[in-house]
């Protein structure tokens, strides 16, 4: 799997949520995600098929990568790199 972009559409404190963008054997697809974290180190990731067609063994299957990915990304833009230990 790879990933082709990482948006942010809304946040405020706590919650982020957005889109990412992704190719498989040939396939591109889209997800939706959210992030939402309270006053502990746990970090609540969800994704959601961003398209008609179902991605749920796909994203079972590379769960790591894309939430690493995700929160990486997000200690980028953000600047809270304390939040995501």
């Amino acid at each position: 799997m790879d990933i082709v972009a990482i948006e942010i559409e809304r946040q405020d404190d706590r919650m982020f949520c957005g889109t990412l963008e992704f190719t498989h054997s040939k396939r591109v697809g889209v997800l939706l995600w959210t992030v939402e974290w309270h006053d502990t180190p746990e970090v609540m990731v969800e994704f959601f098929p961003g398209t008609s067609h179902d991605v749920t063994d796909l994203v079972r299957q590379h769960q790591k990568v894309l939430i690493d990915r995700l929160l990486d990304t997000l200690m980028q833009r953000i600047g809270k790199e304390t939040l995501f230990t």
